[in-house]
């Protein structure tokens, strides 16, 4: 069965007389086949474990045990305080886990074009301000360490070309 493979490897993969440019060959095939699985199963490993994790929420010790606090609630107070500045426009919501279990919530807008407006960095920054006090005072969350804010699309105001 061996010899039939070999024979069918020798006359169809290399074209060689001599078995030892035959064995040669078949060996640095192996080698570079070997390394390409290893280089796509290294990758597949990282990419793995650097994608962030999505938060079910947020636990908080109490005197009679936790609370959890979802991330759905999380979403729904941000984009409360989101109503509270009309420049943006709160597309999409996600509370994530860092590498070292530090919680980062992104957040996804629209934030119009308007020449006459406030620029994006301020409007963050009151946004950003404004979310961290309401999640401490209405949830009494303290660890988020980290607010993305991602700004997706911009739409121009109306009449404005």
């Amino acid at each position: 069965m061996t010899a039939k493979i070999t024979e069918m490897v020798r006359n169809y993969l290399f074209d060689v007389s001599d078995s030892e440019i035959f064995a040669f060959q078949c060996g640095y095939l192996t080698g570079a086949m070997v390394a390409l699985i290893f280089v796509l199963v290294l990758g597949l490993l990282l990419a793995v474990l650097r994608c962030p994790r999505r938060a079910r929420g947020v636990a908080l010790a109490s005197d009679h045990g936790r609370i959890l606090i979802s991330a759905t609630a999380i979403a729904d107070l941000v984009k409360s305080v989101g109503a509270e500045f009309p420049a943006l426009d709160i597309l999409k919501v996600g509370l994530y886990h860092d590498r070292k279990k530090a919680l980062r919530l992104a957040v996804a807008v629209s934030f119009p074009y308007n020449p006459d407006g406030e620029s994006i960095l301020a409007v963050a920054d009151g946004f950003k301000s404004r979310l961290l006090a309401a999640l401490k005072h209405n949830l009494g969350i303290e660890n988020i360490r980290n607010i993305e804010i991602d700004v997706r699309k911009g739409r121009p105001k109306p009449g404005f070309y």
